[in-house]
């Protein structure tokens, strides 16, 4: 894993390693960032004395909003679990997407204009998702 700059951020008297900026890939899918996944979750680090909070390894990775979300407040101390139970998480959301045939041209010409508007969208957003899921960095 490539880990760019790192910055230290206090916040709360949390100090935190920041690997990476906003606007880098997301750590689990690969979507632009618009923030960071904060590792262990700041309700946890929140709940810990002073001394634990110092024993704890601290980081901040460049998350996009649905999986910053989706780990919310999940306490998962390793990156690889996170990004397991984040594409664990996809993986159900998008089930159907998922499920769905390709078609070829020949196939869409059959259907009406609004119908091949509509599997061509579909298609399109399923090869978006499927490009989440096989992102590795």
């Amino acid at each position: 894993m490539t880990i760019q700059k790192r910055r230290n951020f206090v916040i709360d008297d949390c100090s935190y390693d920041i690997m990476g900026r906003e606007g880098d890939p997301c750590i689990y899918c690969g979507q632009e960032s618009i923030g960071h996944d904060h590792i262990p979750p700041l309700v946890y680090v929140h709940s810990l004395d002073e001394e634990a909070r110092n024993k704890l390894n601290l980081r901040k990775y460049p998350s996009c909003s649905e999986c910053n979300s989706i780990l919310s407040s999940s306490i998962i101390f390793s990156i690889v679990e996170r990004r397991k139970y984040v594409l664990d998480k996809l993986r159900s959301k998008y089930a159907s997407c998922l499920r769905m045939p390709s078609w070829d041209e020949e196939e869409l010409q059959e259907l009406g204009r609004n119908l091949q508007d509509d599997v061509r969208s579909k298609a399109k957003f399923n090869n978006h998702i499927r490009k989440r899921l096989a992102y590795y960095r």
